[in-house]
């Protein structure tokens, strides 16, 4: 993370940049990287359907949805910051934790991706992939 960045932020958004920048360093790099990597990386594609136009399969929204909720990246931060020591265990269980969260990530998407879809449909906008179409059939194959 760039430490000059925090320059451009308000006042009151430097402590919690501050904070997180050095939370994650004190945690471990390794841990957080892939997450960060998956985050951006579903970030990505998303925007890409969007500039495409595309409407993805209810698969492909599945699998990228899980990581673009940030539910693994958000929980990993949660466990090591509530957690008082680290220990071997808790670091091999880190590849678990992304099988663990998979339905909690899928409801918030689902819930972020609902109220935004209400939103975007209140102001008119036609270039949201998201439709409840879309929705509706995906509940369905839930």
């Amino acid at each position: 993370w760039n430490v000059a960045a925090v320059e451009q932020l308000p006042q009151h958004m430097k402590l919690c940049y501050m904070a997180l920048l050095n939370a994650n360093n004190n945690i471990g790099y390794q841990f957080f990287s892939p997450q960060w990597v998956k985050l951006c990386k579903a970030y990505l594609v998303e925007a890409k359907w969007f500039h495409q136009k595309h409407t993805p399969t209810v698969q492909e929204y599945l699998d990228n949805g899980v990581y673009s909720a940030s539910g693994p990246l958000v929980l990993i931060n949660c466990y090591f910051l509530a957690t008082k020591t680290i220990t071997e265990e808790a670091i091999n269980c880190i590849e678990l934790l992304d099988s663990q969260i998979y339905l909690p990530s899928i409801a918030v998407r689902l819930a972020d991706d609902l109220a935004a879809s209400k939103d975007e449909h209140n102001i008119g906008s036609k270039q949201t992939w998201m439709n409840w179409e879309f929705l509706r059939k995906l509940l369905v194959n839930i």
